[in-house]
């Protein structure tokens, strides 16, 4: 057994407390995400984010962590410490605890991203495979002792603008180009499908008014909570809390703070000027968007994702420059995605991959060991480069043969009528949420809709009638027993 000093015991202590509160941003991932989609598919992305834990827990377990930590030693990956393998008697299972919490968050990352199309079973196999190797991998180059962290310099990132945030949102942009966008998203579309409630071919017809978040209550809940979990997030990095481990928590917990503070602003005070300076943007309606709570919410996350890597090295005014670029990559990259139509349902990858890249650039520059603006040789840029590249690539490609496989076999995306019925009520059987939701706006194709039109001096009075709903439209086609 190892022996357990008042240091062992204090440093363990932070670590622990640290994973708890970094695992409890699953629940701030899970507000944000349910408060971006739409309400009929509010369950699903409850359980997605569910299966990332239950599976993830298991996956790292077995396999995961060994990958990442099992005596690397410069080497592609670890290849012992699988099933908790030599972990009696050691501390190990605090630092598992800890890269467990790392590794699911990566995961939910990309759950947003294919929300609202995706089906479960392709989410379920994405979370082992991602949880098992794509994540590990990576994170054995940095944190394990792989090869970016045996470069000289070191590869900088601290707490995981590259190995968390670049690899789930490479991932989310791999499953978004994959799906293809939600029926309607960027206009009217009219589809015709075969509905199992009537049994008849039936044709709907979907519009962009329909994507309004469900809850931005739920979105900002969410976001203050992932904001508290980002301060142990990156504070918690420091794997101690004694000595001079202590004053590096406090420093990398302010950094980030100031980073978040600072995207949220550049986000919320120049997203829409810019939008309708570079794309022309009309608006409906008699008001212009002026203080967008949605822009100020992501603006605040891709600030907290950019200064992660760097947050235990730089000056403060350097959080504040490294949050506010990650805003500004934010706002061009939405322009950017926008004109391609990728369909991202809580702009993930505006926040973490746009904002991990920002995150791993600047500390080339802005670091005050190896930093350019510190005097330095300008070697970490290319180190840093290189292992963002990699990282990119390493994720890409998994995330590629992972739903790439899914599309091959047909069970990538849910069926039409799921989506316009919603995935709550096709895959659960009930709504999330307690609403009446509105009924979609479905025609019978094969039936004459001019056929016992009455003429006009037979037409009945105008009535006000309440809106139809989805509980109406089921009740219509219930079986009978």
């Amino acid at each position: 057994m190892a022996e357990i000093t008042i240091e062992v015991s204090v440093n363990n202590l932070w670590i622990l407390t640290s994973a708890c509160i970094v695992f409890f941003m699953q629940a701030g991932f899970c507000l944000l995400e349910t408060g971006s989609v739409r309400p009929k598919n509010i369950n699903n992305s409850l359980i997605k984010n569910l299966i990332d834990c239950v599976i993830g827990a298991i996956v790292y377990y077995l396999i995961g962590y060994g990958l990442a930590f099992g005596d690397v030693n410069g080497e592609f990956a670890g290849h012992e410490l699988f099933a908790a393998e030599n972990f009696e008697g050691t501390t190990i299972f605090n630092l598992w605890m800890f890269q467990f919490a790392f590794a699911s968050t990566s995961a939910t990352i990309v759950s947003g991203a294919v929300a609202e199309r995706i089906t479960l079973i392709a989410y379920i196999i994405y979370s082992v495979l991602f949880n098992a190797f794509v994540y590990p991998i990576i994170s054995s180059w940095v944190w394990g002792g792989g090869w970016l962290y045996k470069m000289d310099p070191p590869f900088i990132d601290f707490a995981g603008s590259g190995v968390v945030h670049i690899t789930g949102g490479m991932s989310s942009l791999i499953g978004i180009i994959l799906l293809g966008r939600r029926l309607g998203r960027f206009e009217p579309e009219t589809v015709e499908f075969d509905d199992p409630l009537s049994r008849k071919r039936v044709r709907a017809t979907i519009s962009p008014t329909e994507f309004r978040p469900s809850s931005q209550i739920y979105a900002v809940t969410g976001v203050f909570i992932l904001w508290l979990g980002w301060l142990f997030f990156n504070g918690g990095s420091t794997l101690a809390f004694t000595g001079g481990s202590t004053i590096t928590a406090g420093k990398a917990m302010m950094n980030t703070t100031l980073g978040g503070a600072s995207g949220g602003l550049i986000v919320f005070f120049l997203k829409h000027p810019l939008y309708d300076l570079i794309m022309k943007r009309k608006h409906d309606g008699p008001f212009k968007p002026k203080y967008d709570i949605a822009a100020l919410n992501n603006g605040i996350l891709v600030g907290l994702v950019a200064v992660t890597a760097g947050c235990a090295n730089i000056e403060q005014w350097a959080a504040i420059i490294i949050g506010a670029f990650g805003g500004f990559a934010y706002i061009f990259g939405n322009m950017l995605g926008d004109s391609l139509r990728l369909d991202d349902p809580c702009d993930t990858i505006y926040i973490h991959l746009c904002g991990g890249i920002v995150g791993i650039i600047l500390p080339s520059f802005l670091d005050q060991t190896t930093g350019v603006c510190y005097g330095a040789d300008g070697k970490q840029i290319g180190i840093q480069l290189l292992g963002m590249i990699a990282i990119m690539a390493w994720s890409a490609i998994g995330t590629l043969i992972i739903f790439g496989g899914c599309k091959c076999f047909g069970i990538l995306r849910m069926p039409v009528y799921a989506e316009i019925y919603g995935l709550d009520l096709v895959d659960n059987g009930v709504y999330g949420m307690n609403v009446d939701l509105a009924a979609p706006k479905i025609e019978f194709v094969d039936e004459d809709n001019n056929e016992n039109e009455p003429s006009e001096d037979q037409m009945p009075e105008p009535k006000i009638k309440r809106q139809r709903t989805v509980q109406d439209h089921l009740k219509a086609f219930e079986k009978d027993e």
